[in-house]
């Protein structure tokens, strides 16, 4: 794709979006990414045929993108930020808990998004795009809250008549989807009964998080002379080596993976014991909660 940035031709059709439209469904013949578009076709388009070769080996298409956990990064960038209220659900956060009021990190943009339109925090902080897009995409919400929201992009393309990308818009649906099944479901996993969640609390809530995502398409997305100029760098930066898994750059660079460490009998021990008690602490927790509710 770095061949977007130098041949005149697109060069020149940048400046008529038409035509920039028609050039670009030539450059990619895989499906056309949209916000819609799964992680996994993100990973395919940026490594191509070695995408299945490098996705196999890090289990997941996020790790492509991801230098470290959701966690660290959120406590890396969100350093002025304590967690004090869910971001989604607007009530206050419970940091000592677990299981589904536990605090943990939150995507604003799911993974692929983020890096298409923003960027991530990575530990060696490579080739950033801006330092404010990428506050933008971390908050802090309750484990249930970001396990409900999940892969809902909160933005989406508005196309022309003719099938070309607008601009980027609030995805309303997506949003009033992800709090109905918030206000269905909170108090059965156990949150107080203060926390009223009725149809009031719902188009509260609709507005708070349509305002910040409109926030971040004015600043941050809908900043180009064109869209598609706006698609194009999101390509570019999705599919860049230096924001890619090292397992990804070498793919990109046309080099073999290194070999598969084998793990030994004490560490697949280890690694078993481990998600044996995670399961249990986490079956056990649920249950506490359903007798106590």
């Amino acid at each position: 794709m770095e061949l977007l940035l130098t041949d005149p031709l697109i060069q020149e059709a940048i400046k008529k979006d038409d035509a920039a439209q028609a050039l670009l469904q030539l450059k990619n013949t895989s499906k056309k990414l949209t916000c819609h578009s799964s992680a996994t076709e993100y990973a395919k388009f940026a490594l191509g045929d070695r995408a299945d070769e490098v996705l196999a080996r890090l289990g997941k298409a996020r790790k492509l993108y991801e230098s470290t956990t959701p966690q660290k990064q959120c406590e890396a960038v969100l350093t002025n930020k304590p967690p004090d209220n869910c971001w989604l659900c607007g009530y206050a956060l419970f940091p000592y808990q677990t299981g589904p009021k536990r605090t943990v990190c939150e995507h604003i943009f799911p993974i692929s998004l983020a890096v298409f339109f923003l960027d991530l925090h990575r530990k060696e902080n490579p080739t950033v795009f801006s330092e404010e897009s990428i506050k933008q995409e971390y908050d802090w919400a309750h484990t249930y809250c970001n396990a409900v929201k999940n892969d809902i992009p909160f933005i989406t393309e508005k196309f022309t008549p003719e099938g070309n990308i607008e601009k980027w818009v609030v995805y309303d649906v997506g949003i009033l989807d992800m709090l109905e099944n918030i206000k269905n479901g909170a108090h059965l996993r156990g949150y107080p009964e203060t926390y009223i969640f009725d149809n009031a609390w719902k188009e509260k809530r609709f507005e708070k998080i349509r305002n910040r995502i409109d926030a971040i398409l004015l600043t941050e997305i809908n900043t180009q002379d064109t869209p598609i100029l706006t698609y194009m760098l999101g390509l570019l930066k999705c599919s860049d080596p230096e924001r890619l898994h090292p397992y990804g750059k070498l793919a990109l660079q046309d080099k073999s993976l290194p070999p598969k460490r084998q793990r030994s009998a004490s560490e697949s021990l280890t690694k078993t014991r481990k998600a044996k008690v995670e399961l249990f602490t986490g079956k056990r927790t649920l249950r506490n909660k359903n007798k106590k509710g």
